[in-house]
């Protein structure tokens, strides 16, 4: 049997220089760059419940159950959050509110809790509680990263 040193190997040839330093992008540089910027970098959306349409909690919402993240049960509190209904019947104009209005999720929650301990609905008071916790656990997660930024 005979064992050749030489590399026949098709990619034996090419540079051991990383792909950074030739001016090539690849993932693992893509990677090493995104992870350390700040959390203020461009590019990066990050969940912010104290500034959101009722549409952006809607699509949280929806990704979060489509992740498995959260359950229908526990999605409970934030559909009753993304509703409105028109007191004068435009249904166009409130979609449009829903989608541009910025709403203070936090507030309204917490708002919501003591309307629920006052009324002594102690079922309410419970949802409205996991939901803030769920809020908080989430509130500057990053929900979308721009790869071309």
């Amino acid at each position: 049997m005979k064992i050749q040193t030489g590399s026949h190997f098709p990619y034996a040839g090419r540079s051991s220089t990383p792909a950074t330093t030739r001016g090539e992008s690849t993932f693992a540089s893509a990677f090493a760059v995104a992870r350390t910027k700040d959390s203020t970098s461009a590019g990066v959306e990050r969940t912010d419940f104290h500034s959101m349409t009722r549409q952006d909690l809607r699509d949280w919402m929806n990704g979060e159950i489509r992740a498995g993240r959260m359950t229908l049960d526990e999605s409970t509190p934030f559909v009753s959050m993304t509703l409105a209904i028109p007191v004068n019947g435009d249904w166009d104009a409130l979609d449009q509110t829903m989608r541009t209005e910025r709403v203070d999720f936090f507030a309204l929650t917490k708002a919501g809790i003591e309307g629920a301990r006052w009324r002594k609905d102690d079922e309410a008071e419970a949802l409205l509680e996991g939901a803030l916790q769920i809020m908080q656990r989430y509130q500057g997660h990053p929900t979308s990263v721009d790869t071309v930024a």
